[in-house]
């Protein structure tokens, strides 16, 4: 199975790249209100690929990846999902 990353390992990387104490601090990087925020990390609300995109460039990783990521997110538990998560293997295989 693809090695599919968690909104926790964006965060945490955008934190320590950021050299960020707080997650306000990311929050404002981010320019997004701090119950959005909230919402990803809970599971509560799905990131959009412009939001995923910012946070990505924060904890310098691969914004294409991060955009098949939260794709894969947000189709957790529809038809779509598996489809997804081959693309995300067939990408990462020919990394």
């Amino acid at each position: 199975m693809a090695n599919i990353r968690t909104i926790y390992t964006y965060i945490h990387a955008a934190m320590e790249r950021q050299g960020y104490d707080h997650v306000h601090l990311l929050i404002g990087a981010l320019k997004v209100s701090s119950a959005k925020f909230h919402g990803w990390k809970a599971g509560r609300t799905k990131i959009s690929d412009a939001d995923v995109i910012k946070l990505a460039e924060l904890a310098g990783m691969d914004p294409h990846l991060a955009v098949i990521d939260a794709a894969i997110w947000r189709a957790e538990g529809k038809p779509h999902y598996k489809i997804l998560v081959e693309t995300a293997e067939i990408i990462q295989s020919a990394a």
